[in-house]
């Protein structure tokens, strides 16, 4: 690896090789150790995988709804973005994407923007910030994770398909706000 090359790629097209780098990981994770015993040993690693894939999508698609906007008070887009990078709080992340989505036209019934919701809620609920699926411990030396419930990998990696999905049309949503002629 080089540090002093950049890549001639876009900061958008480069986003999208890391979330999909994670999602592709964890599923080749759940694909290898599908059909045997649930594997604890691995289980965290392919949560984490997951939920960071959550994370980088949530921030990705905020970063490139934040290019949409028209109005911008000076600096105050490269300091949201900024401020984004610091930000790991999936509730909070998946809030402000919702907030701009208000103003999108997307293609997706009522319950199936629910049910995501409800998702990003339900990986929030064990690991809000991204630490609860890397350490043992918090900061304060308290353990992250009390005993895991039995999670189904082959249907969690079936979920966060349907969660990949979803974000998709988000995606494509906002590309079209932004450029009604697509």
């Amino acid at each position: 690896m080089h540090g002093d090359s950049q890549e001639p790629r876009s900061l958008i097209g480069r986003r999208g090789l890391y979330e999909d780098g994670y999602k592709e990981a964890a599923d080749t994770l759940v694909d290898s150790v599908q059909g045997g015993q649930q594997q604890h040993w691995i289980l965290y690693p392919i949560i984490f995988l997951y939920r960071h894939w959550l994370e980088l999508t949530l921030k990705g698609l905020i970063t490139y709804a934040h290019h949409t906007k028209q109005h911008w008070q000076p600096g105050e887009r490269e300091k949201k973005l900024k401020d984004l990078a610091s930000y790991h709080d999936l509730g909070a992340l998946w809030g402000e994407l919702k907030s701009f989505l208000a103003g999108v036209r997307l293609d997706l019934s009522l319950d199936t923007t629910i049910a995501f919701d409800f998702l990003v809620k339900e990986f929030a609920a064990y690991d809000e910030r991204g630490q609860a699926f890397r350490y043992p411990v918090n900061t304060r030396d308290v353990q992250t994770l009390q005993q895991p419930d039995v999670i189904d990998l082959p249907n969690l990696k079936f979920t966060v398909a349907a969660m990949s999905n979803y974000l998709g049309v988000v995606h494509e949503a906002i590309a079209q706000h932004l450029d009604p002629d697509i």
